[in-house]
């Protein structure tokens, strides 16, 4: 069996991590000397560095809501876009978060 065929039997199989599948994928650019496939996949693999550089698949749309919880109340409220940061070096501490997709 082929290298491809096997990225391919592992990838439909979904027994598999994606991440074995990605690194296949970097023995393959290897092997061609396809730089494209080699840095797509170093990207998949360890982040994007520029927010540019981000395919649109890996792009969501999301409101942010906070909840504040404290002894004599329980506040809930939705974070206003101005407040969130643009940027990826800016920090926030989150000690929990539920992602809830609209119907």
């Amino acid at each position: 069996m082929g290298l491809i065929d096997e990225i391919r039997d592992r990838a439909v199989s979904g027994k598999v991590p994606l991440e074995d599948v990605l690194r296949h994928c970097m023995v393959l650019a290897a092997r061609l000397k396809h730089d494209p496939l080699k840095t797509w996949t170093h990207q998949e693999l360890n982040g994007y560095q520029s927010s540019a550089d981000v395919p649109d698949y890996r792009v969501v749309q999301a409101t942010l809501r906070y909840r504040d919880v404290g002894p004599f109340h329980l506040r809930s409220d939705l974070v206003p876009s101005s407040r969130v940061p643009l940027n990826r070096t800016a920090s926030c501490a989150v000690s929990h978060y539920d992602l809830v997709l609209p119907n």
